[in-house]
């Protein structure tokens, strides 16, 4: 049972289709589970594991869960 914040984050990765332009862009976020707010995102052309890695990084720094 998830009783503060900081306990769980996930994941989500959605993406949209640029119309003009004929590609699709990606929006990745990571949401504390206990509160459901978005800590961190990355919104790009391309959405590779290494993105994911920074975007949780960069929660987690947020959070003051991380150092660098």
């Amino acid at each position: 049972m998830i009783t503060n914040s900081n306990q769980l984050f996930e994941t989500d990765i959605k993406y949209g289709y640029i119309a003009g332009e004929d590609r699709f862009f990606f929006i990745q976020s990571c949401l504390d589970v206990y509160d459901r707010s978005v800590v961190a995102y990355h919104i790009g052309l391309r959405c590779e594991a290494k993105d994911v890695i920074r975007t949780l990084q960069t929660a987690l720094f947020k959070r003051q869960l991380f150092e660098v």
